[in-house]
């Protein structure tokens, strides 16, 4: 039986078509789930309602398309279970769709004190504002300050 949490991530997020176990890299883990999801998961039925929302404030608040910005489930993959993200946003730099930054996020109930992604999301009423943070993170300068800068 699934927990409530498990089960709140699952409604907010959506599954991953990804089903593997294991350790895994971070960057690695990020690679593969963006890979299997784009294969296995058809573009229509990708997103819930909550990440829909989620991506059409960041994408006012980033000033760009919606098709700048993609979001990846990472439930029951080695990203959450040894990372402790449960999705992540892509926030793409070019048409092309090789080189981008992306913000990580853990799902939860209820509050922590600590965690290991980007952003902590406990309640739908604050999408307008971890949207800004987000936004905010994704949009720094090219001198390092969003450590998460990846080219695929």
């Amino acid at each position: 039986m699934l927990s409530a949490g498990k089960v709140f991530e699952k409604k907010l997020l959506g599954e991953c078509p990804l089903k593997i176990g294991g350790f895994m890299y971070f960057v690695d883990s990020i690679k593969l789930i963006i890979t299997a999801t784009r294969r296995l998961q058809l573009k229509e039925d990708r997103y819930t309602e909550f990440v829909k929302e989620f991506i059409n404030v960041l994408s006012k608040k980033l000033s760009c398309n919606n098709k700048n910005i993609e979001f990846f489930s990472a439930l029951e993959t080695p990203l959450d279970n040894y990372h402790g993200v449960d999705g992540f946003f892509v926030f793409w730099k070019n048409s092309k769709k090789n080189i981008c930054r992306f913000a990580t996020i853990d799902v939860s109930l209820r509050q922590k004190v600590s965690f290991r992604a980007n952003f902590l999301v406990t309640d739908r009423d604050i999408i307008e504002k971890k949207a800004i943070e987000i936004a905010n993170y994704l949009k720094k300068n090219k001198k390092g300050r969003c450590r998460n800068f990846l080219i695929i």
